[in-house]
């Protein structure tokens, strides 16, 4: 019985063999080609894809309000310039964002500043009738009556002092509320910094505070409203001794920056407690203060008062290692529209 089959094939001519070995050699090169090809597709759709997929992940940011994405335009075709606009619209959102805040800055700081000034001509006015009521109980003092005297002179003149630090809040109000009027003339930075560091000196003295002034020698002259100048160099001096109830060290120094603008930088650093980020981020913003006493208006003042001159203020910070404040200012003022609180590095002076 059968129990297979043997099929034997044999080529009886070259020309069959032939013939099969340039089939065998298509087939490979067939599929050879097509898995070239389908890597280059997938080349193709991933280089296709991934910036599109770029461009939405960034899409998704910039809708949850994050408008500190860019993209990167790779090549120079349709995509690379879709990413360019793309950023263009991100920068203009950016700096319409800041126009924004820059507007609500102004909007409520011109509120505040109304209210302000009228709240401080009605306080000033009993003020000044109480300091010349005090100064009139002084003259009606006999030269006999030395003990009494003492007493009433010692509470004559803590009411006095008390009276000083309410008219200093006024005046802080008033200052903040109207216009700044500058009155600028030729100064030396190192010369106003070491008048309001020396009346500061004997508050420092009694807090076991150090005062070291660096000053760069042959320093330029500016062109510069002095007595501004000093208003804001006593605020943040005042915050920096307040930082430090356990002594320390206040550092002020003045030097020269070179740049596209030759700028003064004056440094106010100290020892003290430091500041929080989100301190930091709130320094500038009128009435915020760290401290018990004060109205916060400071730093927010000297930020003002800066900016009116055309100059910049920085703050550096940290909790327990001190704060340090650089002011630039340059050679000669020029006022422009004070910019929005810093957040920052923008901020020491509302503390």
């Amino acid at each position: 019985s059968r129990v297979g089959t043997l099929l034997v094939t044999r080529y009886l001519d070259p020309f069959s063999q032939l013939s099969h070995e340039a089939f065998v050699s298509r087939l490979v090169a067939t599929l050879a080609v097509f898995a070239m090809g389908m890597l280059f597709s997938l080349y193709l759709a991933w280089s296709f894809s991934r910036p599109l997929q770029d461009l939405t992940e960034a899409a998704r940011k910039v809708a949850a309000g994050d408008l500190s994405v860019q993209v990167s335009p790779a090549g120079g075709d349709e995509i690379a310039s879709l990413s360019r606009t793309f950023n263009e619209m991100v920068q203009r959102l950016r700096e319409n964002r800041l126009l924004e805040e820059r507007l609500h800055f102004a909007e409520r700081s011109t509120a505040l500043g109304r209210l302000a000034s009228g709240v401080a001509h009605e306080i000033r006015n009993p003020l000044n009738f109480i300091n010349l009521s005090i100064d009139h109980m002084r003259q009606r003092l006999g030269p006999g009556e030395a003990e009494r005297r003492a007493d009433f002179d010692r509470i004559l003149g803590n009411m006095k002092s008390e009276i000083s630090r309410l008219n200093r809040l006024v005046g802080d109000f008033l200052s903040f509320g109207k216009p700044m009027r500058l009155d600028p003339r030729p100064c030396a930075l190192d010369e106003v910094l070491k008048e309001v560091a020396s009346l500061v000196e004997h508050k420092a003295r009694d807090q076991a505070i150090a005062i070291a002034l660096e000053a760069e020698p042959g320093l330029p002259r500016i062109v510069a409203d002095p007595e501004l100048l000093k208003t804001c160099f006593l605020n943040l001096m005042i915050n920096a001794l307040d930082a430090m109830p356990a002594g320390g060290l206040l550092g002020l120094a003045v030097r020269r920056r070179e740049g596209e603008h030759e700028e003064i930088e004056i440094e106010v650093r100290d020892t003290g407690r430091g500041m929080t980020a989100e301190e930091i981020r709130s320094a500038f913003e009128p009435y915020f203060s760290t401290k018990d006493t004060g109205l916060g208006l400071g730093l927010a003042l000297t930020h003002k008062i800066i900016a009116d001159h055309g100059g910049s203020i920085v703050l550096e910070s940290e909790p327990g290692k001190g704060t340090t404040v650089r002011l630039r200012l340059p050679r000669r003022a020029r006022a422009v529209a004070p910019e929005a609180p810093g957040r920052p590095a923008v901020p020491a002076a509302a503390r």
